[in-house]
């Protein structure tokens, strides 16, 4: 079975298709240092505006997944608003999947996405064309991933049954069970304790220090001075990883092991799921817009076994 990703970003999605054994055919992704980024990881995406892509160019696939821009629709962008840029992207989504008829289409963005006129659009044309649909609001720590990351997921489907997320592997609270008993939510700590020895020190800025508890000890911190910090205890996932990299209000720092540490691109690719394979750039800023910009591709693995 084939699959394809349309703003493919560094294909954290196709990681994740693949993993679950999908063969993954192409990508689209419009920034040309992230699409080399993918390609030198194995992946076949292409440097393009996909408003200027024909879907008819295109090999036919039996999953297609889209993650369209969110920054309009996000809660960090104070008084965004849809743009006609958005409406057109989404309308070039409906080309692509009334051109293709792909036999699953899912879709991941942020929860406020639900209620633009993008995903309207792109809800209606996959009714017009006989998908089955739903979307949920999904906690990624839910299925393994070591983040407390909540995204709309939207499935479709063309085959007569109802969409259906898979069944979540992980709890905050997991009761006993007889069988299929859930595990504990991935702790960021057990997510990196190998990485900690090689993590560069650090320190918490004034304002951190200020707002942190008395007993503390490895804890992951990040926030913002305007917003306030959050302290992850060492069994709880990280908070959201965000995809930009330029201060200690971005950046977690944890105090772990008694060292003040700062999080590399590969501890961040560690809270998004990303395998030790993949490659990731020099350039730390384009590592970090690349994982914070994913879809988490455990959560991937685990919808394309699921579907498959």
């Amino acid at each position: 079975m084939k699959s394809a990703t349309l703003f493919s970003g560094g294909e954290g999605a196709g990681l994740g298709m693949v993993a679950a054994g999908f063969s993954h055919a192409w990508g689209i992704e419009h920034e040309g240092k992230i699409a080399q980024v993918a390609r030198d990881n194995g992946f076949n995406v292409l440097t393009a505006d996909i408003l200027q892509c024909d879907p008819a160019d295109f090999e036919p696939i039996d999953w297609l997944h889209a993650s369209p821009p969110c920054p309009n629709f996000s809660n960090a962008k104070a008084n965004a608003e849809e743009t006609d840029n958005d409406m057109a992207l989404a309308a070039k989504v409906c080309e692509f999947i009334t051109v293709l008829l792909p036999r699953v289409f899912t879709l991941e963005n942020v929860y406020q996405y639900r209620n633009s006129q993008s995903w309207s659009t792109i809800a209606k044309t996959l009714l017009i064309h006989g998908y089955a649909l739903n979307y949920w609001h999904v906690n990624m720590a839910d299925y393994g991933v070591p983040q407390t990351r909540k995204r709309m997921i939207a499935i479709a489907r063309r085959d007569g049954q109802a969409p259906m997320l898979p069944p979540a592997t992980h709890d905050e609270k997991p009761q006993a069970q007889l069988f299929g008993a859930k595990r504990p939510w991935v702790g960021w700590y057990e997510a990196i304790e190998d990485l900690i020895p090689t993590l560069p020190d650090s320190e918490f800025a004034p304002w951190q220090l200020s707002r942190l508890p008395e007993e503390f000890n490895n804890q992951l911190v990040h926030g913002t001075n305007a917003n306030g910090i959050t302290a992850n205890k060492y069994y709880e996932p990280a908070g959201v990883v965000v995809a930009s990299l330029h201060s200690k209000a971005v950046m977690p720092r944890a105090f772990a092991n008694g060292r003040i540490v700062k999080m590399t691109p590969r501890a961040l690719a560690r809270f998004q799921s990303f395998p030790d394979s993949y490659e990731l750039p020099e350039s730390n800023s384009l590592a970090c817009r690349i994982i914070g910009n994913a879809v988490p591709p455990l959560f991937m693995q685990r919808l394309g076994e699921w579907l498959k």
